[in-house]
């Protein structure tokens, strides 16, 4: 029985939060996020990755079309796992959101962050010429030379 160890796996299933809400804050904004409610302090709730809501308009013809596009809440935060602590009393209201908002929230996470990181590619001298500035430029001093 030595031999033989218990095996602890610590990775959470699932998703790190409770259930996705619309939250309403003092401030005016309204945000998207992972909600959880943390056991230790019943003051705070825990927003997980928060999109601001923010008004979409566009018109064609004679018609008006309304909706909201969501966009990073704290712009200096990119990483897709930020969490931020919130004190209570800055919410006027929570309310957990229908499956079609929840749906465009998870795609709005993943298309932020998948566009937000610099350099996903190196390139390589399989993708092509790999030249360099001061080649180049001798090249082009060559070909336009008068």
């Amino acid at each position: 029985m030595e031999d033989e160890q218990l095996k602890i796996d610590f990775t959470p299933e699932g998703e790190p939060f409770d259930f996705i809400a619309s939250v309403k804050l003092t401030t005016g904004d309204e945000l998207i996020a992972g909600i959880t409610y943390p056991p230790e302090d019943q003051s705070v709730i825990m927003l997980h990755n928060p999109m601001q809501v923010l008004e979409a308009n566009a018109s064609e013809n004679s018609t008006v079309i309304k909706g909201f596009k969501l966009d990073l809440w704290m712009k200096s935060c990119m990483s897709q796992d930020e969490t931020f602590i919130l004190d209570r009393a800055n919410i006027i209201t929570l309310q957990t959101v229908n499956p079609p908002i929840r749906e465009f929230y998870k795609e709005n996470i993943e298309m932020v962050f998948k566009n937000s990181i610099p350099n996903r590619v190196r390139p390589t001298p399989h993708m092509g010429s790999l030249g360099s500035i001061n080649k180049a430029r001798a090249t082009f001093e060559r070909m336009y030379k008068t």
